[in-house]
């Protein structure tokens, strides 16, 4: 019993935010269960220490003990073990980008929970299906539709967290279905809950998101506001995860009020205009936590999930096209270099100096890229039709291999291509190479 008590008490500790604690209570009941010989309690401890790693960014350690916790479930012959152990892996898997074996993994945990008549293990395990339907941009009726069922067993059983992180889910569909204003009202919703809880992982996803419509609403001081509480939280907690997704979407908003208070510029006389290399500043801001954001998640293997790869990449594109290829490519570089704190920190940082444009120009001129790629698409696209495989192309461009497979795959869709030879010959056509 004490080493039960040990493991929840870890669990509630972790939800409060104070995981160094978390992980002491949850490493001295793993012990304890160790001795007893306690398969299924081994399992819950392992998973309880491999989400702590999970959140803290090292995915490898996660990943070793999600899969040691499904081995020892097994081992027990306990069917709820098995599930949430396969629950568990399954969570870990959607983070790293193998979303096609994540939906494999809940569905068979879900067969397994509905075998046991287990009302708030079949809720999650729907949650987290639509969750990872939503990210790879399936049918939004099939997403609407494991969330509505989500929803009424959370509430049969109950489960405010499960509730909460519906809503939190919900707003995120309709975000990206472009219903702002309801993505608002569900967001809200998750927010107070999770403020009901103190929930602060949950408040931290839900103000992010609500940091993303205060940016396409224009509303910055608010956006500003609730990614400056989100990068607080996410520091706090030490979770990788959020904090480059707060990072990214602190960018954009970074750059989307540079971009307006650039259009008011051209409204006022020249004798208002302020310098060039004042008007930069916010936007070299925005590239290094750019930069640094995209560092965090090489470092960690978690890559940006498909729904948001569009948007992060016309904000970006829009930018590398104010600043032009060869200085923005020199901040981004010089934002890769940062830690996620010294980024936050870089407003103003002057160390690569400003390249004015010519006379009349507002933004570098630039020949439409095709198909719809972005800048450093087409650099990837150049190098695999001259033969490079993915590794030579992480090496030549100084990027994760898990970077480069991801924009390999982004080509493909772009081009409507499956492989290296289709994308090659789309190159030698197009005259690319």
């Amino acid at each position: 019993m004490y080493a039960k008590a040990l493991l929840l008490l870890g669990m509630l500790v972790s939800i409060q935010g104070n995981h160094n604690r978390a992980e002491e209570l949850c490493t001295e009941s793993l012990e304890l269960f160790r001795k007893l010989k306690d398969s299924r309690s081994i399992a819950s401890a392992l998973y309880q220490l491999g989400r702590l790693a999970w959140m803290r960014g090292d995915l490898k350690q996660a990943r070793s003990l999600a899969e040691d916790a499904l081995v020892y479930s097994r081992e027990s012959g306990h069917r709820g073990s098995t599930a949430w152990s396969l629950f568990r892996l399954a969570r870990l898997v959607i983070e790293q980008g193998e979303y096609a074996r994540g939906r494999a993994l809940l569905e068979e945990n879900l067969v397994l929970h509905r075998k046991m008549g287990n009302k708030r293990a079949v809720a999650a395990a729907l949650y987290h299906l639509a969750w990872v339907h939503l990210i790879t941009e399936s049918d939004p009726d099939v997403v609407h539709s494991l969330i509505a069922r989500a929803l009424t067993l959370f509430k049969e059983v109950g489960d405010k967290e499960g509730i909460a992180y519906s809503f939190y889910l919900s707003g995120r569909l309709a975000f990206s279905q472009d219903n702002i204003v309801t993505a608002h009202t569900h967001l809200q919703e998750s927010e107070a809950l999770f403020r009901e809880m103190l929930h602060q992982e949950g408040i931290g996803w839900a103000i992010s998101m609500l940091g993303r419509v205060a940016t396409i609403q224009a509303d910055y001081k608010a956006a500003h506001s609730f990614y400056k509480e989100c990068l607080e939280i996410a520091r706090k907690l030490d979770y990788k995860g959020l904090l480059a997704f707060c990072m990214e979407g602190f960018a954009a908003m970074i750059a989307a009020q540079e971009t307006q208070n650039r259009e008011r510029e051209d409204r006022k006389t020249s004798s208002q205009h302020t310098t060039y290399e004042e008007a930069l500043s916010n936007t070299w801001w925005a590239v290094h936590l750019w930069g640094a954001a995209e560092a965090l998640r090489e470092k960690t293997g978690m890559p940006i999930v498909p729904i948001e790869r569009a948007a992060y990449e016309r904000s970006v594109e829009a930018t590398r096209k104010q600043l032009g290829e060869e200085q923005f490519a020199a901040v981004w570089a010089e934002g890769r270099t940062m830690s996620p704190s010294q980024a936050l920190n870089s407003q103003g940082r002057r160390s690569i100096p400003a390249q004015a444009p010519k006379t009349g120009q507002a933004i570098s001129s630039r020949t439409p890229l095709p198909a719809g790629l972005t800048a450093r698409e087409l650099e990837v696209l150049r190098l695999v039709a001259q033969g490079m495989t993915s590794a030579q192309v992480a090496e030549h461009l100084t990027l994760s291999l898990l970077t480069v497979n991801t924009y390999v795959r982004s080509i493909y869709s772009k081009l409507g291509v499956t492989s290296r030879s289709g994308a090659t010959r789309y190159a030698i056509e197009h005259k690319l190479v």
